[in-house]
């Protein structure tokens, strides 16, 4: 990776996690197992009020496909009458990806980086009940995030793990597709440079060439930004119904001959392309979802 001086740099380790907001959860945990993903149980969503620290439970709940490196979260409405942040109204523009969310050692110096690039940050508070062997405990997580208006892809935010053994415990890391690692989101854009001007600041990393687009590599996983005719040559299945759009997520297995075994047993609509199995976004939760090989090379 191409990488700016350590004081123009805001820590991020890499890819933590994507969200896609669903209209029902039970609905696409099913289309996800059917895709060989082991699921968390359901988690409801909660914030530590200010000055207070009361905790207070919001309207949306989560499952989640926990990855030795990263996570896909799938994000419900489970009660209406509660906060549902920007939920509902990201449902209305669609479903599917909408969370994009980088981790960081530490939020403060995060914080710092995104105000001297241009951002105004806001430090945020998330918690949610987690069920463990030894009983329910609270997942906590302390999150950068930056105003939409200069994020336009999504809701793109830096977070740190307070409680990180709370999610990656080891029953939930095998599944079934040999799924390993979240190593990429890409991103459909209609201007590259400018997309890539925004980025190159929120990083503090530059980008190299790919065809079609350019990618920021990170110590985890990496950013692709594709023009719409990539998009369209590269996964013919993705027909984006905005821009920009987070477009799909790129999933790394120990094995694609079992991964493609499990599709076919699950008659699991795929193609295969090369070196990868593409899945339809019709699928997968309105997101197109690509499994490779892992290598040690970048996707």
């Amino acid at each position: 990776m191409t990488m700016l001086p350590a004081s123009a740099r805001p820590g991020i380790t890499g890819l933590d996690h994507i969200g896609l907001y669903v209209q029902s959860l039970d609905d696409s945990a099913e289309q996800f197992a059917r895709l060989g993903f082991l699921l968390t149980p359901l988690s409801q969503h909660s914030s530590a009020e200010a000055g207070t620290g009361e905790v207070i439970l919001r309207g949306t709940a989560n499952r989640c496909a926990m990855l030795a490196d990263g996570y896909i979260e799938l994000v419900g409405i489970v009660d209406p009458a509660r906060d549902l942040r920007d939920v509902a109204n990201g449902l209305k523009r669609y479903e599917g990806m909408h969370i994009m969310a980088y981790g960081v050692d530490d939020p403060s110096q995060a914080m710092t980086h995104m105000r001297r690039n241009g951002f105004t940050p806001r430090l945020g508070d998330l918690r949610r009940h987690v069920d463990t062997p030894e009983g329910q405990r609270t997942a906590r997580f302390t999150q950068v995030r930056v105003p939409r208006d200069e994020m336009p892809d999504g809701l793109v935010m830096c977070l740190r793990q307070e409680t990180p053994e709370l999610l990656w415990q080891p029953r939930y890391l095998t599944h079934p597709n040999g799924a390993i690692a979240l190593e990429a989101v890409v991103l459909a854009v209609e201007n590259i440079a400018e997309t890539a001007s925004r980025y190159k600041r929120y990083f503090g990393t530059r980008p190299t060439p790919i065809p079609g687009g350019l990618r920021f590599q990170l110590p985890q996983g990496s950013l692709q930004l594709l023009e719409p005719s990539a998009i369209a040559r590269e996964f013919n299945q993705i027909a984006p119904p905005l821009l920009p759009f987070p477009a799909a997520a790129i999933v790394s297995v120990a094995s694609l001959a079992k991964t493609e075994s499990l599709l076919v047993s699950n008659r699991v609509e795929y193609e295969k392309r090369r070196d990868a199995l593409h899945i339809p976004p019709r699928s997968a939760g309105n997101m197109g979802l690509i499994f490779k090989a892992k290598t040690n090379g970048h996707d």
